[in-house]
C-alpha cells in the first residue's frame, strides 16, 4: 500500500488532471455455504468512499489512477429459536478499506466517459454492529495473522463531467479474493459506488 501511495501522488507531478473525490458506497456480499446468504434478509451495507484521483491523456482513452478510503461489508436479518422464543437479530459487516485503482477511460461524448478496470485493496479495520431485539452492541474485530486483509477485483463504470472541474461517478465492484480464508465460506466482496469529484 505504501508503494501505491507513492507511486499516486508521484504520477500527479506529471498528471494531465488530478482532484478529490468523495461519496456513498452501497455494499453486499455473493458467496457459497454461508450463513447470512441463507438469512431471512439480506441488504446493501451502506459506507461511505473518499480519496484522490490523477488522470492522465487527451485522447478519447485516458488512464486513471486511484486512491480511496472505502467501506464495504454486508447488512443482513436472521432470526432463530432460543429457550423457546423467536430472536431477532441484523448484523452489520463493516469493511474499511485503502484501495488502489487503475481505471482506463473511453470518452464516449466530451462530457462523458464509460471506465474500466481492477483494484487492489487492503483491509484496515472491522467492525460489526450487532442488534438482538432492539439492542444493539458495536465492536471491533481484532485480526489474527491468517486473516486475509487484501482484496483484489474489477470496476465498470460510468462518468459525467458537468463542468471541467465537476464530475459525477457510478461504478460497480466486482471482488475476485474471497473475503473469508475459510473453504467453506466463499464470500465476495460487491459494491456499487456514487462519487463527486472535483479536479484541482
Amino acid at each position: 500500500m505504501l508503494i501505491s501511495f507513492v507511486s499516486f501522488f508521484t504520477l500527479n507531478l506529471s498528471a494531465q488532471d488530478f482532484g478529490v473525490k468523495g461519496g456513498m458506497s452501497f455494499a453486499y456480499m455473493e458467496g457459497e455455504d454461508t450463513e447470512f446468504l441463507n438469512s431471512d434478509a439480506n441488504y446493501f451495507n451502506p459506507g461511505f468512499a473518499v480519496g484522490g484521483f490523477a488522470q492522465f491523456g487527451k485522447s478519447n482513452m485516458r488512464f486513471t489512477a486511484e486512491v480511496l478510503y472505502l467501506q464495504k461489508g454486508i447488512d443482513y436479518d436472521y432470526s432463530g429459536s432460543f429457550l423457546n422464543q423467536q430472536i431477532n437479530t441484523n448484523m452489520r459487516r463493516i469493511l474499511n478499506y485503502i484501495e488502489s485503482n487503475a481505471m482506463g477511460s473511453f470518452y464516449i461524448t466530451e462530457k462523458s466517459s464509460i471506465n474500466g478496470g481492477v483494484y487492489l485493496g487492503y483491509l484496515a479495520s472491522e467492525t460489526i454492529i450487532s442488534t438482538i431485539d432492539g439492542f444493539s452492541n458495536t465492536s471491533d474485530v481484532e485480526f489474527n495473522p491468517e486473516d486475509r486483509r487484501v482484496d483484489y477485483g474489477a470496476n465498470v463504470g460510468v462518468t459525467l463531467y458537468l463542468t471541467d472541474a465537476l464530475q459525477l461517478d457510478a461504478r460497480y465492484g466486482h471482488g475476485l479474493l474471497g473475503v473469508d480464508t475459510s473453504e467453506n465460506a466463499k464470500v465476495f466482496n460487491r459494491t456499487i459506488q456514487f462519487t463527486c469529484g472535483l479536479k484541482l
